[in-house]
């Protein structure tokens, strides 16, 4: 769908590249990213909207800088 979406607008759709490039980039290093993850997930595989919002808001809360230690 994205494809179909970028290929129809002459605008810039901004954060679709950059969504696929931080994904990567995630994997890459090792590093969870769980924002980023859910968009990919959204904007390549299909993955609805509303459970990437279920996804996120059910995980456990933690401070941003506690794998930081």
């Amino acid at each position: 769908k994205v494809h179909e979406v970028l290929a129809s607008t002459a605008y810039v759709v901004e954060g679709v590249p950059t969504t696929k490039a931080a994904y990567r980039l995630g994997e890459k290093l090792g590093v969870e990213l769980p924002i980023i993850e859910v968009m990919y997930r959204v904007l390549f595989e299909n993955f609805p909207p509303q459970k990437a919002v279920e996804v996120l808001m059910s995980r456990d809360r933690r401070h941003e800088l506690e794998r930081l230690d």
